[in-house]
């Protein structure tokens, strides 16, 4: 025990200065909290700088393959604009060979029935017997009639040249005519081409100015960035503060001459000297319980005796009792009845039980019902709400609603544009206006009644429509379906491309004949494709392109003539 009490201060001793260790040890997490925080946080931000720099590098290595294909694209775009630009050159080389065309058509017409009337006079002047001067009617004589005839004759193989040399310079326009379309519809491609190369070049330069901004970025910036913080953690230069804090925690547990080893031996001595503890409470309590188990036993011996005695008077009380049990048995009434009315009772109680749980039932029931109530009106508030808006909307969408607005919106333009076509068909005599609303016959009424009337007003006043002349109606029919065709194209975003005019010639005068081809040759720009119908063979002029239908003995011939 002695040694054990010397074993056990000195423990207590060791106990105190790993106290003081401990201390010193809960002291240095903070700093090195700190310092590999801040370690953590240097190490991230150079990951995420080498991994840009493993993305700047990607990025220089595409830098040649980018500026080659930029070269290619600006060299093919040049080449494509070079090629596009002589367009305008071609079209009016189209134009000019058309009017060249034109003209040794209009010139061979005139040579065509001068040789006529050339041929007409030498038929007459071969004639044998009865030859006059086709001029003043007087007799020739034969030397005269045959002077006549080589000058006739050399008039007409003048006109005849001129004539085939015209012939052939329209075969050539028509060749050059065809040469020409076919390079302006090649470069109508090129342009689409060059538009599609354009946006290439322009998506390849903008992508290369990216690239070049974020590597001088990278230069000036992260190279710089990433550099520094390798020299940091190579020469783990961060957290000061942190760093200085443990070494001077350091430095004082190291004075404090703690040592974990000579501690362990100490506690293990300590711990094997308990068994001489443990010995000697042993013995004392052994002592300290001999005398009171002593007394404890003279205590049971004269328990028992009473036990003995107690023993005699419940054996008397038994046999006193069991004399009483069967005189009272003798008393009872019938188990048989007692069972039948305990059966009755239960059954009672199954029946009440089944009638409460029934009642529950409709409880639960009647809850059910309320929750489904107050679902129903909810849904029905919700349909009701969903009602009021679908009226509103077949309200909307009904001949009063969005559709009038729309034609409302629509009918001033339609009229504007109407009455601008309008102007020079007609010289600026003739102009229609739209009229949606009209009063009613019963004069009573204040409202008016919704309808869409066209006026027509000339310089003679405003007319209906079936007193115009057909010349008069079919300008007004085309200045109205042509501003119609116009709105709709500009509500769809879309452009016309063809305009098709059947007939519409013949109901026209000279004068309105020309202001409607003035008025296609107006609207001409508008249109991909412009066809006209017609019969009428003055009007083959007017139109540098036709198609002409001719009718023969073994069926029509169609014969396509090219501007």
């Amino acid at each position: 025990m002695q040694q054990w009490k010397l074993d056990q201060k000195k423990l207590e001793e060791w106990d105190a200065l790993a106290a003081n260790f401990q201390s010193f040890e809960t002291q240095r997490h903070a700093p090195l909290q700190e310092i590999a925080s801040q370690q953590t946080r240097l190490e991230t931000q150079l990951q995420a700088l080498n991994a840009k720099a493993a993305e700047i590098a990607g990025l220089k290595s595409t830098q040649e393959p980018k500026k080659k294909q930029l070269e290619q694209l600006s060299s093919t775009v040049s080449e494509l604009h070079s090629k596009v630009e002589k367009r305008p050159i071609f079209e009016n080389d189209l134009h000019l060979l058309a009017d060249e065309r034109a003209a040794a058509r209009a010139e061979n017409q005139v040579l065509k029935a001068e040789m006529d009337g050339l041929k007409v006079r030498m038929d007459r002047l071969s004639e044998v017997e009865g030859a006059a001067c086709p001029v003043c009617g007087k007799p020739l004589s034969e030397e005269e009639r045959q002077s006549l005839l080589l000058d006739l004759q050399r008039e007409g193989k003048g006109k005849g040249d001129a004539f085939r040399k015209n012939a052939q310079a329209i075969k050539d326009c028509e060749s050059r005519f065809s040469d020409l379309e076919a390079q302006i519809k090649s470069l109508q491609t090129l342009e689409s081409q060059l538009q599609s190369e354009q946006r290439k070049l322009d998506a390849q330069e903008h992508e290369l100015s990216l690239d070049e901004l974020r590597l001088k970025e990278w230069q000036n910036t992260g190279l710089v960035e990433q550099s520094h913080l390798i020299e940091v953690l190579q020469n783990q230069d961060f957290a000061p503060e942190a760093r200085a804090q443990l070494a001077a925690l350091n430095e004082q547990m190291k004075a404090l001459g703690y040592d974990a080893a000579a501690h362990e031996s100490a506690r293990n001595a300590e711990k094997a000297g308990r068994a001489s503890q443990e010995a000697l409470l042993n013995l004392e309590k052994a002592r300290a319980h001999l005398n009171p188990l002593e007394r404890e036993i003279e205590s049971l011996h004269a328990s028992v005796d009473q036990q003995e005695a107690r023993l005699k008077e419940l054996t008397a009380e038994l046999a006193q009792a069991q004399k009483t049990l069967q005189q009272n048995q003798a008393n009872l009434p019938a188990l048989t009845a007692l069972e039948k009315d305990y059966y009755d009772l239960q059954e009672k109680v199954n029946s009440l039980m089944q009638f409460l749980a029934a009642r529950r039932n409709d409880v639960l029931v009647l809850d059910n019902l309320k929750e489904q109530r107050t679902k129903l009106s909810t849904e029905k508030e919700s349909l009701t709400a969903q009602i009021a808006q679908l009226k509103l909307l077949e309200r909307a969408f009904g001949k009063d609603g969005i559709p009038a607005l729309l034609i409302e919106q629509a009918l001033p333009e339609i009229e504007s544009d109407a009455n601008e076509i309008l102007d020079r068909l007609s010289d600026g005599n003739m102009s229609v206006k739209f009229e949606t609303q009209r009063e009613f016959k019963d004069k009573k009424r204040d409202d008016r009644k919704e309808t869409l009337d066209i006026l027509i007003r000339d310089n003679m006043g405003e007319r209906d429509y079936e007193l115009f002349s057909g010349g008069e109606a079919f300008r007004v029919n085309f200045a109205i379906r042509l501003a119609l065709s116009r709105v709709l194209a500009r509500r769809a975003g879309a452009r016309l491309q063809t305009l098709v005019i059947d007939e519409g010639f013949g109901s026209q005068d000279a004068e309105g004949r020309q202001r409607l081809i003035e008025a296609i040759n107006m609207v001409r720009g508008d249109f991909a494709k412009i066809l006209v119908i017609t019969h009428m063979e003055e009007l083959k002029d007017a139109f540098s392109a036709r198609i002409e239908v001719v009718k023969t003995e073994r069926g029509s011939r169609v014969e396509v003539i090219a501007a």
